[in-house]
């Protein structure tokens, strides 16, 4: 995209992360002149793809993410080489939430396996024509950590079903099983758990790094049964209560909610429920986080429901803060006190 210089001359093609820093910095606005070829200009609103793409950065600053993990580069190349088909891993902390690029690649339809890593643990996510068929996970996203915290096993069985893991594949469950510690049924209801609240977790770590390895992935011998769609709204229900709600969004409480779209998916897809659906149903760019909870909110079951759904909305895209009004008040004020300093 281009912008043009108050002397009319057309300044770029500049990157999509030039144009972040801009959009974040309240240099451009939906009002800024853009233009695709740097000949014909209009509003940068005319753009709709452009702008809800700059939301989305938008909010994820403001929920304390970096979208530019390394240094970089403000005016691309004139020429751009087509790399061909991906065939290793490819590094995608910088471009979406990970909420975002579970649909990302549930709309695609990939195969492959998707890594996220932290500093406390690694988690693995199988997908198969944009499904999720396969969790792996250690550390703290670990199985075996998992029923220990939930009292599903003891360490004595655990250890005893390590010894027997190797000759069954490195498959702990498989050797739990085996040995008479967990009934099949039992296991599978667990093994379903557990991946659920694995992915709940995912959607609310900041992980140092996400590649995805396209490969294909074949059918596993046990189908965990999750939709391509419906996953990580699901997911969120089981690991969000009203405190770590109220956590990460109450500071935006006066902050206006405006609607965006996700390529490829409406929000139906989701599958929210009736007040979840409700309450996203009622943004509309005017009304602010406090608004919504007056008005779909009220009982602490209902307040839950309606910030995990915004929780969810603004990570996958479908949503996105606009700016407090009390921040604009007091840069203006700020910005009066500068003007009175140097005059005086």
């Amino acid at each position: 995209m281009f912008l043009r210089h108050r002397n009319g001359t057309a300044v770029g093609p500049l990157t999509s992360h030039a144009l972040e820093v801009l959009w974040d910095a309240h240099i451009i606005d939906d009002t800024t002149p853009l233009s695709s070829d740097g000949e014909t200009f209009t509003a940068a609103a005319d753009f709709p793809k452009v702008i809800a793409h700059l939301r989305r950065t938008k909010s994820k600053l403001d929920h304390g993410s970096d979208p530019w993990p390394e240094r970089i580069q403000v005016r691309a190349p004139v020429e751009v080489e087509s790399a061909g088909p991906t065939t290793g891993p490819r590094s995608e902390a910088s471009l979406f939430t990970t909420t975002a690029l579970l649909f990302h690649h549930a709309t695609e339809r990939s195969r492959g396996t998707l890594t996220l890593r932290g500093s406390d643990g690694e988690l693995a996510l199988r997908f198969r024509d944009g499904k999720v068929v396969e969790v792996w996970g250690d550390g703290r996203f670990s199985l075996t950590r998992w029923l220990l915290e939930e009292a599903i096993v003891t360490l004595d069985q655990v250890q005893e079903a390590e010894t027997h893991a190797p000759s069954m594949g490195g498959d702990i469950g498989a050797a739990l099983v085996s040995a008479g510690t967990l009934a099949p049924g039992v296991y599978f209801e667990k093994l379903l758990a557990w991946a659920t609240h694995q992915v709940g977790d995912a959607l609310l770590t900041d992980f140092s790094a996400r590649h995805f390895v396209p490969e294909d992935v074949p059918a596993p011998a046990i189908p965990l049964g999750f939709e391509r769609f419906s996953l990580p709204l699901n997911a969120l229900r089981e690991v969000t209560n009203r405190g770590n709600l109220e956590r990460r969004l109450l500071p935006k409480r006066d902050c206006p909610l405006i609607p965006s779209q996700v390529e490829g998916m409406v929000l139906e897809d989701a599958k929210p429920k009736p007040r979840e659906l409700r309450a996203l149903k009622a943004i509309n760019g005017a009304k602010t986080l406090g608004d919504l909870l007056e008005e779909v909110g009220g009982s602490d079951e209902r307040s839950r429901d309606v910030l995990r759904a915004v929780l969810f909305a603004t990570e996958a895209g479908f949503v996105v803060f606009g700016d407090n009004p009390a921040e604009e008040r007091e840069a203006e004020e700020v910005t009066r006190l500068d003007a009175e300093y140097e005059a005086l």
